[in-house]
């Protein structure tokens, strides 16, 4: 996380901060798209959108439905919902990401648009979730895979290294 602060200071990010797991920063989008192009050692940049307390598959179905998600995706695009972590009652990351699903869906549902697609190997858009004890952050990922996977590898051993693992081995 600090190897990635100093990073995203030398692409011009003022306040980005290490947190578990990861840097939280705000940017505009040209410095996200900068980000997005330049960083080495992020997997990926996710624009959150909520964070709130989640005790369970009601707290996260209606905190997921309070995101207008009209105003981020057109009906017609398809999307996919990445959910990581679990708390005592959201046991099942699945599970937790079909509920958010369902409430993407409704939004679009409810004010008489076409429902959207889900479309986990080709999705046009992907929200990201982590659930982690009672605190949830819900995101759009700015990037749609993870940035190690750019395509500089041709070939791959039995283990290998990523690329921003790599990067950071070397800054370090």
């Amino acid at each position: 996380e600090n190897l990635l602060v100093e990073e995203l200071t030398k692409l011009g990010i003022t306040d980005a901060k290490p947190v578990q797991a990861g840097v939280k920063f705000k940017a505009s989008k040209e410095q996200i798209y900068r980000c997005c192009l330049w960083s080495r050692l992020a997997s990926r940049f996710v624009r959150v959108l909520s964070e709130f307390t989640c005790q369970n598959d009601m707290d996260l179905y209606l905190s997921a439905s309070s995101v207008n998600w009209v105003n981020h995706f057109h009906s017609s695009k398809k999307f996919v919902v990445d959910f990581n972590g679990t708390n005592n009652e959201i046991r099942n990351s699945q599970y937790g990401g079909m509920k958010v699903k369902d409430a993407v869906v409704d939004c679009f549902t409810k004010k008489n648009l076409p429902r959207p697609s889900i479309d986990k190997d080709h999705a046009d858009l992907r929200v990201h979730v982590r659930l982690h004890k009672d605190k949830a952050i819900l995101g759009i990922d700015m990037v749609g895979g993870g940035l190690h996977q750019r395509g500089y590898r041709t070939e791959a051993g039995r283990a290998p290294l990523r690329e921003t693992l790599a990067a950071a081995i070397i800054l370090r």
